[in-house]
């Protein structure tokens, strides 16, 4: 019998593809737990987890948000009913307020942060501070005579009935007539800047009688009323649940009793804001939104199955006003964002979920022309599962901009795309809730009411070690007709310190797995510009013809840069099928 010898050696890994089953190497492999994949392609146990708090019995962190509010840097901490602030340095909870629902998006807006919970809108100042907004009073009209004629100013805002008029006083005059009749209160007037209480009210007439002779004047006299017609649209527009900024605007989407609508806020008297939206500054479509994600000058509108887009565009109207408004056209009659609220972006492309999986909606040479790409065959049947649990289940899905993975959270596992290097890996962490990051890092909200830090300066799950795994495919070795033995198996690290990696190795019919000792020697050597330790192990694997490999470890910041197997093909008489 003659005897030749084969290896075959890996020095990039290719990660998670759950499709694979047999292959000629190990480059993608079916299964993967707690490994990472950095820039360099090389198999790294992920961060660990250390808890930072917790919050009160009942409550789970529902949504976090980390970033500067107001010039100060904030971690904010939304539990069913209460509103936290977390202490970086002393990893303390400060309670900032009852919450009448859990809140749903934390949106900065020129350079404060705002809440929305679906029933109201909260401002949440650096001092800690939470209020309700009122929302902001128009000027309706300007220059107006006591008559109640002049000219238009600003339209009525749909979050208050409150408005505002002012008048050019004249000495022959103290009756100033509103310019509509139905008013529920006069609620302030103000002359030549400085506020009265010398006026009298005729609510049938809608006029504010002043108590005193006015001297002749330009919008010198303000008058601040409450409209009697009762409007149902706060009541719509705050209960929206999402909010993204886009123009220089907020739009509100979300509201499960009406979620075909699509509000913006509006210019109030030239300057952008949260709290003033018109009765101008809505769509209403056909479908329930599922999401909004800005993509440069255009915001991408999904729906269950259909997409479209919009963008700023000034016009002007028939009085010769100008003004910006959106128009609304359409990308896609067949694909959308089928999860409400999950839709995001990688490198400034959308990402949606789609029957078919994660899609990428990428530009054509076409203006305003997308096409949706499905990526995520590799964790086909994670997705399915997702798809079909996630709105029953809305774990969040967000994407680290500086380590270029987007995280899909799942209650047993967190699968993550690196988009850095196109390739899948799988989180054994169960029960998150809520995220944001914090740098380098992740602030984690869980299940069981803690708030984590995810960190390369942890080397454990909170005191429990991490154990980290990854199977091979069935390989064949580019002879799956031809009979082998397995002899040696060589690990490359990264790693200094001592290294503990267990194996094991399965045949391809499964009937006979082979444990072999941990590792047996170790040497320096030089790979990929560092100092890299060889791990030898030996190996006892006869007359096979296909076999997998599962690698284990525990070992706190385990890198591996490279594998190597080495065997013989035993061809002859009894190497070869016949």
């Amino acid at each position: 019998m003659s005897t030749n010898y084969f290896t075959q050696t890996l020095s990039s890994f290719g990660g998670l593809d759950r499709r694979v089953g047999s292959a000629p190497d190990f480059k993608l492999c079916p299964e993967m737990s707690n490994f990472k994949i950095d820039s360099l392609g090389r198999l790294k146990i992920r961060e660990g987890l250390k808890r930072l708090n917790t919050l009160p019995e009942g409550e789970v962190p529902r949504l976090i948000w980390s970033g500067s509010n107001e010039g100060v840097n904030q971690i904010l901490v939304s539990g069913n009913r209460k509103l936290y602030l977390l202490d970086r340095e002393s990893n303390g909870l400060r309670e900032l307020g009852e919450l009448e629902a859990p809140m749903s998006s934390f949106v900065p807006f020129n350079g404060t942060v705002y809440g929305l919970n679906g029933k109201t809108m909260y401002r949440i100042g650096s001092d800690g501070s939470l209020t309700e907004l009122d929302g902001y009073v128009p000027l309706v009209a300007v220059g107006c005579n006591y008559n109640g004629g002049g000219t238009k100013y600003e339209n009525p805002n749909l979050l208050t009935d409150l408005r505002r008029v002012q008048f050019s006083t004249t000495p022959e005059c103290s009756n100033y007539k509103l310019p509509e009749l139905e008013i529920a209160e006069i609620t302030k007037v103000v002359y030549n800047g400085e506020e009265t209480s010398e006026f009298t009210t005729n609510y049938e007439l809608g006029i504010a009688n002043l108590g005193f002779t006015p001297k002749t004047g330009i919008n010198n006299l303000e008058v601040t009323y409450r409209s009697g017609t009762a409007s149902e649209e706060r009541e719509r527009v705050m209960g929206c649940t999402q909010g993204v900024i886009f123009a220089n605007r907020l739009f509100f989407y979300g509201n499960p009793k009406d979620p075909t609508r699509l509000y913006h806020s509006s210019l109030a008297d030239g300057i952008p804001g949260v709290d003033y939206v018109t009765e101008t500054d809505y769509h209403v479509f056909d479908s329930e939104i599922t999401g909004l994600v800005p993509y440069f000058n255009r915001l991408m509108i999904f729906f269950k199955d259909s997409t479209s887009y919009t963008y700023a565009e000034l016009a002007t109207d028939q009085l010769g006003v100008t003004y910006t408004s959106f128009p609304v056209y359409t990308v896609s009659g067949t694909k959308g964002n089928r999860l409400t609220g999950k839709a995001c972006s990688i490198d400034g492309t959308p990402v949606t979920f789609c029957p078919d999986g994660l899609n990428k909606w990428v530009s054509t040479a076409i203006l305003d022309e997308r096409n949706a790409e499905c990526f995520s065959e590799p964790v086909f049947d994670f997705m399915g599962a997702y798809l079909k649990n996630g709105e029953k289940d809305p774990r969040p899905v967000f994407s680290r901009g500086l380590e270029r993975e987007l995280w899909l959270c799942a209650e047993n596992e967190v699968m993550v795309y690196n988009y850095r290097n196109g390739v899948f890996y799988s989180y054994g962490i169960e029960g998150i809730r809520s995220a944001a990051e914090l740098d380098m890092e992740l602030l984690l909200g869980k299940d069981d009411g803690g708030i984590y830090l995810f960190s390369e300066e942890n080397a454990d799950d909170d005191g429990k070690p991490i154990e980290a795994v990854i199977t091979s495919p069935f390989l064949s070795f580019g002879t799956p007709f031809v009979a082998k033995n397995l002899d040696s198996l060589d690990v490359y690290t990264q790693n200094p310190e001592e290294t503990e990696i267990s194996f094991t190795l399965t045949r391809g019919n499964g009937s006979e797995s082979h444990s072999p000792e941990t590792v047996l020697t170790a040497e320096d050597v030089s790979g990929k510009g560092k100092a890299s330790r060889r791990l030898k192990s030996r190996l006892c694997l006869k007359r096979f013809m296909t076999c997998a490999f599962t690698l284990r470890s525990t070992s706190p910041r385990l890198c591996i840069s490279g594998l190597s197997l080495s065997g013989k093909l035993l061809v002859g008489k009894f190497g070869r099928l016949t």
